[in-house]
Order: C-alpha cells, then structure tokens, then sequence
C-alpha cells in the first residue's frame, strides 16, 4: 500500500493497539510489552481499510523531531502526506 511504500522499520514511541479484523499494515514484534496486556505478544498499531478510506494510527509521537528522524519514521510521514493530499475519497456527509 501506499503508507508502507519504500518503510522498512518505524519507531512508534507511544503506541497503542488497534483493534480490528483486517486492514493492519504496521506490526511491533511479538515481544513487545504494553501496560494494557499481560505478557508479551504482537500488537497492531496502524490499520488502513480495505477501500482505502480511513487510515488509524495509535501514535503521534513519530511526527515530531526528534522522532520523526528514527529509523524510516520520515518515509512513513512523507507516505502520509501523500496519501491525505492524493487518494481519491468518498463523500460521506450528509
């Protein structure tokens, strides 16, 4: 997808988990701890649906220096804001 293009490793500094059953596009490692779950497993912290409509991310800490600079941190950002200026979108209003 166009969010992951060219992203090979993200630093999410304050990420949450995402629920959901499908769509995720950004894994942590399945040893990665989280004050909300007991042990260790894989958590999910950005989802892109399937249409390409609605994109979710548990973090924000990536999109501000010093953060942004980790690892492919300022790819991710650039795929972003691409993809919020460029994708075509559905009207869902009213």
């Amino acid at each position: 997808n166009s969010i992951t293009e060219g992203v090979k490793r993200i630093v999410l500094f304050t990420a949450g988990h995402i629920f959901s059953m499908d769509g995720a596009i950004a894994f942590t490692s399945s040893t990665t701890s989280s004050t909300e779950a007991v042990g260790t497993r894989s958590f999910t912290p950005m989802v892109l649906t399937a249409d390409s409509t609605v994109l979710a991310i548990a973090d924000r800490s990536f999109l501000t220096g010093p953060f942004s600079e980790v690892e492919d941190n300022e790819i991710l950002i650039g795929n972003i804001a691409e993809f919020l200026t460029t994708e075509v979108r559905k009207d869902i209003g009213g």
